[in-house]
């Protein structure tokens, strides 16, 4: 149902890479579904190839849960916001949870920097 890019950064080792999805029916829409590398610029060499050499039209990046640094490279690329926004809802099954801290194994449930949240993972993906 959907066609993959895959581009990678690095020589005998593997430095980083970011995986394109684009729709089989031939959308616009080409979208950045995993994305990792071993430094930031290496993150934005990556991004530039994408955009440089990619010739595609709309390239979408999910950044909730992004590093700082991911965001602010989007945000130097004139990534914006989508005017659709997407929600993650998180509840306890048991009420006695709900006047607790959300954790699970010391990491807070209703903090999104410690999710790890890729378009790859989603049903969008």
């Amino acid at each position: 149902m959907r066609s993959y890019r895959f581009l990678y950064a690095g020589g005998d080792s593997l430095d980083g890479y970011l995986v394109l999805q684009r729709p089989l029916d031939g959308g616009d829409r080409v979208s950045i579904v995993d994305w990792e590398a071993a430094s930031d610029s290496v993150s934005e060499e990556l991004l530039t190839a994408a955009i440089d050499d990619g010739g595609f039209s709309v390239l979408s990046a999910w950044s909730l849960g992004a590093s700082p640094a991911v965001a602010r490279l989007l945000d130097r690329h004139g990534f914006s916001p989508a005017a659709r926004s997407k929600s993650i809802l998180v509840r306890s099954v048991r009420s006695a949870d709900l006047e607790e801290p959300w954790t699970v194994a010391g990491r807070a449930l209703d903090d999104a920097s410690q999710w790890d949240l890729r378009m790859l993972y989603s049903m969008d993906g």
